[in-house]
């Protein structure tokens, strides 16, 4: 009798799955570049691999566990997916699309409203005597 439940894959990926993560992690650093937030950059990775590659299912959370694999808050460095302006050539067929995989530091994204050393008031709020 076969073992009950999902088989087992031992992390063996396809791979769309790199391809659908480079889209992915593209359109997130886009966004985040143009200063929008965590949950709008989420939203446009979604899309992005939604457009770019119809059928295929991609999720909020899924994009979060791409995040998390990919860029932890512990790793200086990591992937890095960028969208090359040269067109790829393959078999005598120009493709639309290429992107580079190159391994850079993780970036940084500091929070819009965080609080600057030195500026602002020391008062904390209304006194109550």
């Amino acid at each position: 009798m076969p073992p009950r439940g999902r088989p087992k894959k031992n992390g063996v990926k396809d791979p769309g799955h790199l391809l659908r993560l480079g889209i992915a992690i593209c359109a997130y650093d886009k966004a985040r570049l143009a200063g929008e937030k965590y949950s709008v950059a989420l939203q446009a990775a979604v899309e992005a691999v939604r457009l770019q590659i119809p059928g295929t299912s991609m999720s909020e959370t899924e994009m979060k566990r791409i995040l998390a694999e990919f860029r932890p808050h512990s790793m200086e460095t990591t992937l890095v997916f960028e969208e090359s302006d040269n067109r790829v050539s393959i078999n005598g067929v120009k493709h639309q699309r290429a992107w580079a995989l190159r391994i850079g530091e993780t970036p940084d994204y500091p929070r819009h409203n965080a609080r600057v050393p030195g500026h602002g008031s020391k008062d904390n709020g209304p006194k109550i005597d």
